[in-house]
């Protein structure tokens, strides 16, 4: 037996306790294999959970349903986390190099967003793509114009 697997079985046990109810054989293998694919941790806090909120002893899928919570609450924040830090889109990234080589740091009052340095070849294929994708040729000058994008009238 592993020290988690040990943990989690005391954990079942306590809950068990708690409720004044008496575990049969049966009862934590049905527990250990409804719980089969969570990491110990996420059992433990789920019991825990529980308890602190839970009139009566708990079912397999509430203690499942606790801690799918927490697993979405987790990626949620990670994502917002992740997304606070990220880095310009390589799209916006590639406008704004664009931009500010072909008209300046700023175009008319407002100026551009900082954003990381791209280079200039890199950013003019992703602007004519995205231009093209979406049918708009306007978006970039003529001299600035892909001929593999727009053909010939490029």
């Amino acid at each position: 037996m592993t020290k988690e697997r040990d943990d989690v079985l005391h954990k079942l046990g306590q809950v068990y306790e708690f409720y004044d109810k008496k575990p049969t054989n049966s009862h934590v293998q049905f527990w250990l294999n409804a719980l089969n694919g969570y990491r110990p941790d996420e059992i433990l806090a789920g019991f825990d959970q529980h308890i602190a909120r839970g009139k009566y002893m708990p079912k397999p899928v509430e203690i499942i349903t606790i801690m799918d919570e927490q697993r979405s609450l987790r990626r949620a924040r990670g994502t917002a986390a992740e997304s606070h830090g990220q880095q310009t889109p390589e799209i916006a990234q590639a406008w704004i190099t664009y931009m500010r080589f072909a008209f300046g740091m700023s175009l008319g009052a407002r100026a551009l967003p900082d954003a990381p340095a791209m280079p200039l070849e890199q950013a003019l294929e992703i602007v004519n793509r995205e231009a093209a994708k979406y049918d708009r040729p306007d978006s970039i000058l003529p001299e600035h114009r892909i001929e593999s994008y727009w053909g010939s009238a490029a």
